[in-house]
């Protein structure tokens, strides 16, 4: 396996003149022919196109009417710019003794995704690895927002070039969709006086496991089948209101505008599994649920661009 480096100079120029010839000709490019546009040698030129090959991006046939031709990876890796780094992602490592490292990323390249051996990652890092070691365990975050968490088990690491193959274990992509393209509406409302009874009754209709209770000054939080079997439990009257069993206070809210990965935060930092999802005047718009974003992530809801 080629683990892709950063292209010399040279290869940059003899791949670029490659795309060049091969749109003029709209056809196969023979090496002799980039080594007469560039004023280069063949033999140097021919080494030169074949490592670009190693790497993917080139590709060639054989025969009289065979040649070289770029691939999309070829044409995608010249419109990066070579002044200044650019960091793609994080990459989380946890060593033997607990402890976690992050670096930078730069270049990350998933491979065989759809076959039946385990898929594989080549990632590039900005720092140093040499406490980095095969076995550690291993996460990748898309940045600026993670619409991409990779995680696996170091498998080799290349410290001369400072890259890494990851045996991934778990690949999610977050869409990038907004919260208001998949909130749930109309908002089902419970109000503050109905009885634990009622409450029940309206659940259990709806197929829902949780809405908002309303009071007089609008809503005060979310009742939930959690909240009802704790009713039970304790051995409420099924008359008593559902205003003595919301925890007044314990509502969290995100706007129409916030992505998905946003309300996913705040789901996982106050242990909620619905929001309240309210408009730019702070007016409820709808409802988002954890099923309804692992729908969204697992590809069985489509979201409403579709």
């Amino acid at each position: 396996m080629v683990l892709v480096a950063e292209l010399t100079e040279t290869q940059r120029q003899v791949l670029q003149a490659l795309i060049e010839l091969y749109e003029k000709k709209k056809g196969m490019v023979k090496s002799r022919e980039v080594a007469l546009y560039l004023g280069k040698e063949e033999g140097t030129v021919r080494n030169i196109i074949v490592s670009l090959k190693n790497l993917g991006l080139v590709e060639s046939r054989t025969g009289p009417l065979g040649g070289y031709y770029p691939t999309l990876k070829g044409r995608i890796i010249l419109t990066k710019p070579t002044a200044e780094p650019i960091i793609y992602g994080i990459l989380y490592v946890v060593d033997d003794k607990g402890n976690e490292h992050r670096y930078g990323i730069l270049s990350l390249e998933i491979m065989d995704l759809f076959a039946r051996a385990e898929s594989k990652a080549v990632v590039k890092v900005i720092g140093d690895l040499t406490n980095i070691k095969k076995g550690y365990k291993a996460r990748i975050e898309s940045i600026p927002v993670p619409k991409i968490t990779i995680e696996g088990t170091i498998d080799h690491v290349a410290y001369n070039i400072r890259q890494l193959l990851i045996i991934i274990t778990r690949l999610t992509s977050v869409p990038d969709v907004t919260v208001g393209e998949i909130a749930s509406r109309p908002i089902i409302y419970l109000d503050e006086n109905m009885t634990l009874r009622d409450a029940a009754t309206i659940l259990n209709e709806k197929r829902i496991r949780g809405c908002p209770v309303r009071g007089e000054e609008g809503i005060i939080g979310f009742f939930t089948t959690t909240d009802l079997a704790r009713a039970v439990a304790r051995g409420a009257n099924p008359d008593e209101p559902v205003s003595r069993c919301v925890i007044k206070g314990r509502l969290y809210k995100v706007r129409t505008r916030d992505t998905i990965f946003q309300a996913i935060q705040i789901m996982e930092r106050h242990d909620v599994g619905r929001l309240l999802v309210v408009d730019e005047n702070d007016r409820p718009f709808g409802i988002i649920t954890r099923t309804d974003i692992l729908k969204l992530i697992s590809g069985l809801s489509p979201t409403r661009k579709m």
